[in-house]
């Protein structure tokens, strides 16, 4: 046997045996600490050309330009008009998926909700014309192209705390809501893992026949590893791994197989004790690139979540989620945050055809409607590269892209 493959026989032994679940007790998670410095202009590239950014803003993350900046730099014709609506719609077309994690009568941090205000949640979803939807239906939208209620929700736990038993489940009982918990499996088969109490599998079969599906956190990535000999950390699911006995990183392929292992054996366990027959999977840490999309797809899992804020639109390929879990936010501005989630209602056209987008937001002045600029050129095939630190968008348009690669 030559050393690479005999290296690679070990990492996956290694990675597939019981210690491998017992990594989740030294998890690392992630904080968000995120300190302000001197703001750095926005910048715009069209293919290699710098251009005005045009009342183009950065909100959350994501820039939005206005339907003038579309026209100028690639050839369309854009409009909007006012919806209206006499029912309270906030939303058309998509789906808010709200994320929550513990639940606690009096939480000791701020990233776990009471259980008094997941109640009230509840309540005011139902009270202000809000319709909770299910996985199934979710995956019909996703998937199948079927259409979804008016301000439609989704309601999602991840980490699969016993809490959701509990506390949580009664109270989604009370309103006859579905829901999700994304779970990580070794948790449940491996019972002695310290921490804070998980669910079991006896537990969630009951759960499961009153409406609430059981799926994918991962088997046992839901950790962070070591990427270099200098100890720098990042998660599982992403990083590729420091192999201190052979001086070197996991290759694609050895990063491939170790990831797809144990997304298999997350799915093999959800079916042997739920009978799973949809695959869903909910990144940790909100972590993923190409690589691990490239996984799911030959996997086969179509519903992918990531921590990313906003709504979520059918053809996104990884549902944006609304983290709604936290004690330090009360229930009314959840409700709030929900009704401007999908900013103005308005109807937004492009060369005549109508487009849906996650949100809609009026820019300064006599600027005009902001749209997501990567929502804009997933659809009209313009290849987008946003550089966050730097705050630099370089576009290339699809004759560009071609030429390049000719």
């Amino acid at each position: 046997m030559r050393e690479g493959e005999e290296m690679t026989m070990r990492n996956r032994s290694y990675w597939n045996n019981y210690q491998w679940a017992r990594l989740l007790v030294l998890t690392v998670f992630l904080a968000s600490a995120c300190g302000r410095g001197e703001e750095k202009p926005l910048t715009i590239t069209v293919n290699g050309k710098e251009v005005s950014r045009a009342a183009a803003e950065v909100v959350n993350n994501q820039v939005m330009v206005p339907l003038g900046f579309l026209e100028e730099h690639f050839q369309v014709k854009a409009g909007w008009s006012e919806s209206r609506q006499e029912a309270p719609v906030y939303y058309s077309g998509k789906v808010a998926v709200l994320m929550y994690h513990h639940v606690m009568d009096k939480p000791n941090k701020d990233e776990i909700i009471s259980t008094a205000q997941f109640e009230k949640q509840m309540e005011l979803l139902k009270t202000n014309g809000f319709h909770v939807i299910g996985l199934k239906e979710y995956a019909a939208f996703k998937v199948e192209g079927a259409p979804v209620p008016d301000n439609a929700v989704l309601i999602t736990f991840d980490d699969g705390y016993e809490s959701f038993y509990k506390k949580a489940f009664p109270i989604l009982q009370k309103y006859g809501y579905p829901a999700v918990n994304f779970i990580i499996v070794a948790t449940a088969d491996h019972l002695d893992i310290t921490g804070v109490p998980k669910l079991t599998w006896d537990q969630m079969r009951e759960l499961k026949a009153s409406g609430v599906d059981f799926m994918s956190h991962t088997y046992a990535l839901h950790a962070y590893g070591f990427v270099n000999e200098k100890g720098k950390k990042k998660p599982l699911t992403t990083g590729h791994l420091y192999l201190p006995g052979y001086g070197r990183q996991e290759t694609d392929e050895e990063y491939a197989e170790r990831v797809t292992e144990d997304l298999m054996l997350a799915e093999k366990r959800l079916r042997e004790e739920l009978g799973n027959t949809i695959s869903a999977l909910s990144f940790p840490y909100g972590a993923h690139h190409e690589e691990l999309l490239a996984v799911t797809r030959k996997l086969g899992i179509r519903l992918l979540f990531t921590i990313q804020s906003g709504l979520t639109l059918r053809d996104e390929p990884a549902a944006m989620r609304i983290n709604a879990g936290r004690s330090v936010v009360s229930p009314d501005e959840v409700i709030e945050r929900l009704k401007r989630a999908g900013g103005l209602p308005l109807t937004i056209t492009i060369d005549g055809v109508q487009e849906e987008y996650s949100v809609v937001r009026m820019g300064a002045g006599d600027s005009g409607p902001l749209i997501p600029l990567r929502e804009f050129c997933r659809r009209h095939q313009v290849e987008i590269h946003w550089n966050k630190q730097a705050k630099k968008v370089e576009l290339f348009t699809r004759q560009m892209v071609t030429e390049s690669r000719t």
